[in-house]
C-alpha cells in the first residue's frame, strides 16, 4: 500500500502489519482498542503491540499521514 502524506514528496510504503494498521485506522479508533485488536489477531500481549506500534504511529503522525482525534 502506498501513502502520500499531505505536502510531502516522499511516499510511504506500507506492507504487512503496517498496511493492516492503516486499514484499521480508516475509521476512528482508540489506541487501546487498536492495540487490543492486533494483540488478539497475532496472539501477543497488548504491551508488546504497543511497544512495537508506537514508533510507527509516531512516524505517521510526524509526516502528516495520520492525525489524532
Amino acid at each position: 500500500m502506498l501513502v502520500l502524506p499531505p505536502q510531502q514528496e516522499d511516499v510511504l510504503l506500507l506492507e504487512g502489519v503496517g498496511a493492516l494498521v492503516w486499514q484499521l485506522l480508516a475509521d476512528p479508533i482508540e489506541e487501546s482498542e487498536l492495540f487490543s485488536d492486533l494483540a488478539e489477531q497475532f496472539d501477543v500481549s497488548c504491551t508488546e503491540v504497543r511497544e512495537l506500534l508506537l514508533p510507527f504511529l509516531a512516524r505517521l503522525l510526524g509526516c502528516g499521514a495520520a492525525c489524532r482525534t
